[in-house]
């Protein structure tokens, strides 16, 4: 018999249209749009390939090591234990702040990329920030880079100009909604951008912030202003994800955190010990997550699928897992893609680690 729900999982954000894709969109026409954007991107040669990366990744670290032998599982990986190891908790973004599941998701997989490039890989680059903060004015510091700054830049990905290197329109009024293959784009072209970096930041909160729906590519041309500094952090590498072995290789191999979009809602099934609730498809939600783990327990293997949704909105808070052969069935239905290497600004100095 399946676990209670919460309220969240019972009632939706939108009923259920979480703000993947546009409002006008029935389910189907998501997916179409989303595959079709997708096919762009491999198109354009901005996806790279799984078995390439794989073997172009070499042994583990002995950071790696470390970190992957303290986790709590008989294999895998789970980035929000390193996410705690470097910010001092996972780094979640609220998207009832953001505005976007799309935006928020992005945000939210670029930090714990950059978590496990800082920790694990010995990369001597700045992070966009030490403290992981959920909802709170003061952004000056976070993890989390800009939501609206790569959010918009997907969201205006048509006026932007390869000859010129900046957006050719400002003062486009966008809705809510847009496609990860959209955001794959921004990250990859235009970058992201840190809060600190953000041009008169009073008139702004960041990096959660509702003004995307209004501001993002706005009159004032906030996306030109700021790229010169978005295109010092852009991400190298990114995979389309179709299959659990693909999946499995992203996340235990390469430690990449993916986004993934789709209609499916999901309800807790049951528990597992030593892990938490482990939950299967329910209902519908037109919805942008993050996969942050592949961890395997007992002879199972498990995919931790990291939500927008706040602290209470599932039962074990921010996340749910689901078994790896329910997201070989799930990635069929879904448009899923990795957050690869970034290229950050080399760093001078060591960070501060949380108190």
């Amino acid at each position: 018999m399946p676990l209670p729900q919460t309220p969240l999982e019972r009632n939706p954000p939108l009923g259920g249209n979480c703000g993947w894709g546009e409002d006008t969109d029935p389910a189907h026409h998501r997916l179409f749009k989303e595959r079709l954007a997708a096919e762009a991107n491999e198109d354009a040669g901005l996806y790279s390939t799984l078995p390439h990366m794989v073997q172009a990744k070499g042994p583990e670290s002995p950071m790696e090591k470390l970190v992957k032998e303290s986790m709590p599982y008989d294999d895998g990986f789970d980035m929000d234990i390193v996410d705690k190891l470097l910010y001092g908790g996972p780094a979640y973004v609220d998207q009832n702040g953001v505005g976007s599941c799309v935006g928020a998701g992005a945000a939210s997989a670029v930090a714990s990329k950059a978590s496990v490039e800082l920790l694990l890989e010995g990369d001597a680059e700045n992070p966009f920030g030490m403290t992981v903060v959920q909802y709170d004015s003061d952004h000056q510091n976070c993890a989390v880079p800009c939501v609206d700054y790569a959010y918009g830049s997907g969201k205006m990905q048509r006026y932007w100009s390869d000859d010129q290197q900046k957006f050719t329109r400002s003062n486009v009024r966008m809705g809510d909604g847009s496609y990860c293959a959209a955001q794959i784009w921004a990250l990859k072209t235009t970058g992201v951008l840190p809060c600190f970096a953000v041009q008169d930041a009073s008139n702004y909160v960041f990096p959660q912030t509702k003004s995307i729906r209004p501001h993002a590519g706005n009159g004032d041309d906030f996306l030109n202003r700021h790229l010169s500094v978005g295109l010092q952090h852009r991400m190298n590498d990114s995979i389309r994800i179709r299959s659990a072995d693909d999946l499995k290789e992203a996340i235990t191999v390469l430690k990449q955190p993916c986004m993934i979009c789709s209609s499916w809602g999901f309800r807790a099934q049951r528990r597992v010990e030593g892990l938490g609730a482990v939950y299967a498809r329910s209902g519908s939600w037109a919805h942008n997550m993050t996969l942050v783990a592949c961890v395997s327990l007992r002879g199972d293997w498990y995919v931790k699928v990291r939500n927008q949704w706040g602290s209470v909105a599932h039962t074990d808070g921010w996340h749910f897992w689901i078994t790896l052969e329910h997201f070989d069935a799930w990635v069929r239905n879904a448009e899923c893609q990795t957050i690869g290497e970034l290229s950050l600004v080399p760093s001078k100095s060591f960070p501060d680690f949380p108190h």
